[in-house]
């Protein structure tokens, strides 16, 4: 027993020096690339053009040079707008294969087998729109075990690429959104610090697959930054915003042939509210209403006079909320008549509703209400023709002049659209393509704004001011 004992005690004493060792290794490998951050700036952004490396000779520590990290920044400043490309070669310390201590892009980083943490952020700022980058790239083929280096910056290098990045924002105007894209082994770390230093308007996606081909995306919006949720029919808002909301038009009616061969045409009510994280909000067309009341038929939406209007209502929701919109669907009770014209020579009788009866269909997504009978569209997405019956306006006709000549929407950044099927239960997107009629999500569209409560517009478009100071690492004589 004793004999045990003493084996154990000396096993687990050797494996606490190790980790113990480890450690004050990592610190000290630390604490060069400190020292060695400073001298590399002082040779990158002074007139001191050279300058000495001093590295801990200890064995099991080693140096080495990789040219396997950029930075990608891309404007949509126009056709001329190409994108900026630096080069962020990287100086890595390793230490008894403990951790990697690098850096890399004017930043120090360090890579551990449980993750990688940033040590010292690179000198990056992002101010009304404008990102100012002091980069410097490390190059040379120095590597394995050494005391000293020597850093020297490559002038001519250096002053070529800051004026090729001055002709290249030259050539951008305008933009209003600005993507920056880190390959690096470091892609985890880089993108928390852009998202949270560089702009609080900004998301990242990082995509880990591959160790060898780490990639991130940051993109930051003029304005605030939204989603469409995974169910496509609600919003997500990253920051604190005012939304608008319009309702610009309804199309829910039934027909029906007379015996002396006009037709009857009943227009059904349709009544929407507004869903956020708070609760819910009857606003339309004369409130707000006090959601606990019974809806009446005076917040109709759909009769023969009203569906052609617009109804706005403006809230302030807080960062991180969920928007939706509902939308209901009634029978009647009681239908008065509302007078008659000709179309295509028949004479169409019109009958509006004067006392609302039971719910028929309620799309309420945040409510897990029928979440497949609204469509959220951002820019850029496709309206598909989709045709109706009985002088029923289709989506296209609806949304107008927000659609291009090639059926695409053509919204601000800060709008989305949302188009309501509240007459088929079974609706889908796909079905509504298929065949004239139901489902055809023309019942209720609406637009919905999105403007930052700060007022973060950017003034004539994002600029990116860059520079790069390559600096060249050699053995020495010594």
């Amino acid at each position: 027993m004793i004999v045990v004992a003493a084996s154990a005690t000396l096993y687990f004493g050797t494996a606490m020096m190790s980790d113990l060792r480890g450690e004050i290794q990592g610190q000290d490998a630390e604490q060069t690339m400190r020292e060695i951050d400073s001298r590399l700036n002082e040779v990158a952004f002074s007139d001191n053009l050279e300058h000495t490396l001093a590295f801990d000779p200890d064995e099991g520590q080693s140096v080495r040079i990789a040219n396997n990290a950029e930075m990608v920044i891309k404007l949509d400043g126009g056709p001329g707008c190409t994108p900026f490309v630096i080069p962020m070669g990287s100086l890595h310390y390793e230490s008894d294969g403990h951790s990697t201590v690098t850096y890399q892009g004017g930043g120090i980083w360090r890579g551990t087998p449980s993750g990688n943490e940033m040590i010292s952020p690179p000198d990056m700022e992002y101010k009304d729109g404008t990102l100012t980058f002091p980069s410097v790239n490390v190059n040379g083929s120095a590597g394995g075990q050494v005391e000293t280096l020597r850093a020297t910056k490559n002038l001519e290098y250096s002053r070529e690429r800051s004026r090729e990045y001055s002709q290249l924002m030259a050539n951008c105007s305008n933009a209003s959104q600005m993507t920056v894209t880190v390959e690096s082994r470091y892609a985890d770390v880089w993108g928390e610090y852009l998202e949270s230093e560089v702009s609080t308007n900004s998301t990242y996606d990082l995509d880990n697959a591959d160790p060898d081909d780490d990639s991130v995306t940051v993109t930051i919006s003029e304005g605030v930054d939204f989603g469409v949720g995974g169910n496509e029919s609600e919003i997500s808002v990253s920051e604190n915003a005012t939304v608008s909301t319009t309702v610009l038009g309804t199309e829910v009616s039934s027909q029906t042939p007379t015996w002396w061969g006009g037709m009857r045409k009943h227009w059904a009510p349709v009544t929407m509210g507004v869903v956020t994280d708070d609760g819910q909000m009857r606003p339309w067309p004369d409130g707000p209403y006090d959601p606990g009341d019974p809806v009446t038929a005076e917040q109709n939406l759909n009769d023969r006079e009203t569906q052609l209007s617009e109804w706005t209502h403006e809230f302030e929701v807080e960062a991180g909320a969920t928007v939706s919109l509902r939308a209901t669907q009634w029978s009647c009770a009681d239908y008065d008549y509302a007078g008659a014209d000709e179309y295509d020579g028949t004479t169409w009788y019109h009958y509006n509703c004067d006392d609302l009866g039971s719910v028929n269909l309620r799309t309420d997504a945040s409510a897990g209400e029928n979440p497949e009978n609204v469509r959220v569209l951002k820019n850029g997405d496709e309206m598909p023709v989709i045709e109706t019956r009985y002088r029923q306006r289709n989506a296209e006709e609806v949304l107008g002049p927000l659609l291009n000549e090639t059926g695409h929407l053509q919204l601000e950044d800060n709008q989305a659209v949302f188009l309501f099927e509240i007459t088929d239960p079974d609706a889908t997107w796909e079905s509504a393509k298929d065949d004239i009629g139901d489902p055809n999500y023309n019942d209720a569209i609406v637009l919905l704004e999105i403007e930052d409560q700060e007022g973060k517009e950017v003034a004539g478009g994002f600029e990116i001011r860059l520079t790069t100071n390559e600096v060249i690492i050699e053995t020495t004589n010594e």
